[in-house]
């Protein structure tokens, strides 16, 4: 519960079981001080949890990041608008509806291979079911956008 004066230190509680929990189920409370949380990720993670994830980065000191390049790859803050599901392509051409259920032919080359809801599974690689529409040229890698003029 917001209030307009400060605190030093405020409450968490832990939800295990979401249905439980809307029922008057109590989660695992704890008191956390306002020095622990700044601009960076909050992170609320039991004291049980942070003993194991310390045990673990005591006897594995090697990151993911150190021996993998991880890529998350194009992303938008509008879903809806910018990620569509095909009704049909060409080798040159991808056409899809938009939001507003306005039919488009585009280009194939204005847009990339999209994962929306797909669940990704241990050691198997996800199936694109979705496009996302990129209308950028990557120079020096950055990304810029095409003009109008470009477009047509």
């Amino acid at each position: 519960i917001l209030e307009k004066h400060a605190h030093k230190t405020f409450m968490v509680e832990q939800v295990a079981d979401l249905r439980r929990w809307r029922y008057g189920e109590a989660g695992a409370i704890a008191e956390v001080g306002i020095n622990k949380i700044g601009g960076a990720r909050w992170s609320f993670v039991p004291d049980d949890i942070k003993l194991l994830f310390a045990r673990i980065r005591e006897r594995h000191t090697t990151t993911l990041g150190q021996v993998a390049d991880i890529f998350v790859g194009v992303q938008t803050s509008a879903d809806k608008i910018y990620i569509r599901k095909s009704t049909s392509t060409t080798a040159d051409t991808i056409t899809f509806t938009d939001i507003a259920g306005t039919k488009w032919t585009i280009e194939r080359d204005i847009v990339r291979p999209s994962l929306l809801d797909v669940p990704l599974d241990a050691f198997s690689k996800p199936a694109c079911n979705s496009v996302i529409v990129f209308p950028y040229k990557i120079i020096d890698g950055e990304a810029i956008t095409y003009t109008p003029a470009e477009m047509r």
